[in-house]
């Protein structure tokens, strides 16, 4: 399993979410430093699970489902993985607080202020490498490409992308 490149499986998912934009309600943005912006935030169903199968690194389905509750049906998500270690620890698990910061003047002084916070989930986690929890995990990612899902309601730029 450490061969896998979750990162390319996961853009096999965006690529298929971008020819398809219209069916999963998404809009797409591509940037002059080359990266490709989707934004989920209206999508249907059908693409928040498709998001979800991302985050996992292309290693995981998501299904809907529901369950019986006293008479009432309620809704529910049955999440399914061969390799829980990989795409839940390694991409799924929000666990990558990407910040930046500029320096402004303020006061005649120059202090940094962050002008895009958020968590980052999926398997460009696993390309990066920044977090603690890597020194753990025996999974490297060489893919030619990187794929995020950032928890925020505010576009990444391209110093971010970068």
């Amino acid at each position: 399993m450490h061969h896998v490149k979750m990162n390319e499986l996961a853009k096999q998912i965006v690529d298929n979410i971008i020819q398809n934009k219209e069916i999963y309600n998404a809009e797409i943005f591509n940037l002059d430093n080359g990266s490709t912006l989707l934004d989920m935030t209206k999508a249907s169903w059908i693409g928040g699970k498709l998001v979800g199968e991302i985050c996992m690194g292309g290693l995981g389905t998501v299904e809907f489902s529901s369950y019986n509750l006293d008479g009432h049906y309620i809704p529910s998500v049955n999440v399914y993985t061969s390799e829980p270690i990989i795409s839940c620890m390694a991409s799924q698990l929000a666990g990558w607080n990407v910040k930046l910061k500029k320096e402004v003047e303020k006061g005649g002084q120059m202090k940094k202020k962050v002008i895009f916070q958020s968590l980052g989930s999926g398997p460009a986690r696993a390309k990066s490498k920044v977090e603690k929890i890597f020194e753990e995990l025996d999974y490297t990612d060489d893919s030619n490409c990187a794929v995020i899902v950032f928890e925020t309601p505010k576009l990444p730029n391209e110093e971010v992308m970068d």
